[in-house]
């Protein structure tokens, strides 16, 4: 408020920002108001803009004489306009010609300004047309979803622990060569339970489009397996829990998963036949949180999803003295299917529809073991190197839509499409029928490094 008249000289400067109640700079002289060709600045800031709204910015009772010699602003999507009369100047918004996906600089980016784009007049339309234009590209990001995609590379990632365990188990019942951490004992016809411990932490770095994702795993399977003629026949079962964080888009995601599976394995002289399936449920919840002026949301998702999975290899077995080898080659196929959904939390909720990401994925290497006492006790030193290759597109996409708006689709992070794979452990049998071992597993290719432990158990009967 100015108590009598107001001069704005040439050379000054009227800053007009909106407050977060939806109201506008305004000053009210009770005498006159006189314009020397000063300019007008309109900020996008952080308030809460209405673009469809007339705004008194200034108010002379003794009237106005003059206008601003210029107007200018940093709004991406609206042109600011001044109007006069004998008292007021108001201040209008108008939507230009600059289209949200213009400004954007990735692919996700321009896919969730696109669909925006056609849902005017909604809550969150209004939330972006009144940003600047670095604002906007932050918010086209947090709109964009992304972790319901880069969760789909997580989870067929992951989806090795389950066919690992089975392959390991029924290498050692051949008397396999390189035997892991779980069980190195001699198999006769009888039966065998067993169980394996996992975990494993790793990060996945970002593509230029969606941004880079920590992830950490754990989890149980258990097994139990009997000789058939000339098969080992077996069947096992898990539970593991996954947790993915993008702390570039403020999401993070927790998966349950629920495994089930069947395996069967074979000698034929020194080659070695390994085979089996599994299927697993997944139970996900995810959360991200949208900040940007004018809208705050914390975004959550229930939704479940399942793998299932067919894998073999083949194993050529190696005596060369104290040192066993086994050349390898195994192959899976893995098929990733989710559920729709529906987020809640704000008006920057998606609607997610059923998606399917399917690879196949081949691994070669070496392994080798060695045996020896430690004190009385058995013990077998063992090592594997490989390198893993996706087939298929490592891509993973997930089909979205915001409420009112078009659908549209976001990449997550990809799956590692070349990978070194290794591992290396010690087992210890300690009783002609119980024996223990614990073991290292890492993978680095593409942009990815994982790293893991491995706890094993086994019990013959």
């Amino acid at each position: 408020n100015v108590n009598g008249n107001l001069t704005l000289a040439s050379g000054s400067t009227y800053q007009i920002e909106a407050a977060s109640d939806g109201t506008s700079d305004r000053i009210h002289a009770t005498g006159t108001a006189t314009l020397q060709g000063a300019n007008a600045m309109v900020l996008a800031a952080d308030g809460n803009w209405n673009p469809y709204a007339t705004y008194r910015v200034l108010t002379a009772d003794g009237g106005v004489t003059g206008t601003f010699a210029s107007v200018t602003t940093n709004f991406a999507f609206l042109d600011p306009q001044l109007n006069y009369d004998a008292q007021n100047i108001t201040l209008s918004l108008t939507r230009n010609n600059v289209s949200f996906q213009s400004l954007a600089t990735t692919v996700n980016q321009r896919s969730s300004a696109a669909a925006l784009e056609f849902a005017p007049g909604g809550a969150l339309y209004r939330a972006v047309v009144q940003l600047s234009a670095p604002v906007a590209v932050s918010a086209f990001d947090q709109l964009s979803g992304e972790i319901h995609a880069s969760l789909r590379s997580s989870l067929v990632e992951d989806s090795h622990f389950v066919r690992d365990a089975a392959i390991d188990r029924l290498r050692q019942t051949q008397d396999g060569i390189a035997p892991p951490a779980d069980m190195k004992v001699s198999e006769g016809a009888g039966g065998a339970a067993w169980g394996r411990a996992y975990g494993s932490w790793g990060k996945t770095r970002g593509d230029g489009n969606a941004a880079a994702n920590d992830r950490s795993t754990s989890g149980i399977v258990v097994g139990a397996d009997r000789q058939v003629g000339d098969w080992r026949l077996g069947v096992m079962g898990g539970a593991g829990r996954s947790r993915i964080d993008v702390d570039a888009r403020n999401s993070r995601a927790t998966v349950d998963s629920y495994n089930l599976g069947v395996f069967a394995g074979t000698r034929l002289g020194d080659l070695a036949l390994r085979t089996g399936a599994s299927y697993t449920r997944h139970d996900i919840e995810t959360s991200r949180n949208v900040a940007f002026p004018g809208l705050v949301n914390a975004l959550t998702a229930n939704y479940h999803g399942n793998t299932v999975q067919a894998f073999g290899e083949l194993g050529w077995r190696l005596d060369t003295g104290p040192v066993a080898l086994e050349p390898f080659a195994n192959l899976a196929y893995v098929s990733l299917r989710t559920d729709s959904f529906a987020e809640g939390g704000g008006v920057a909720a998606l609607l997610g529809h059923v998606g399917r990401t399917e690879n196949t994925f081949s691994t070669i290497g070496l392994r080798a073991s060695t045996a020896f006492d430690l004190g009385g006790t058995q013990a077998t030193l063992r090592g594997m190197v490989g390198w893993r290759h996706a087939f298929d597109d490592t891509s993973t996409l997930a089909a979205l839509a915001m409420n009112g708006a078009a659908r549209f689709q976001v990449a997550g992070v990809p799956i590692a499409g070349d990978a070194a794979v290794v591992e290396a452990g010690v087992d210890f049998t300690l009783q002609r029928d119980l024996t223990v071992g614990v073991g290292y597993a890492g993978q680095a290719g593409n942009g990815v490094k994982n790293h893991g432990v491995k706890a094993n158990l086994l019990w013959k009967f």
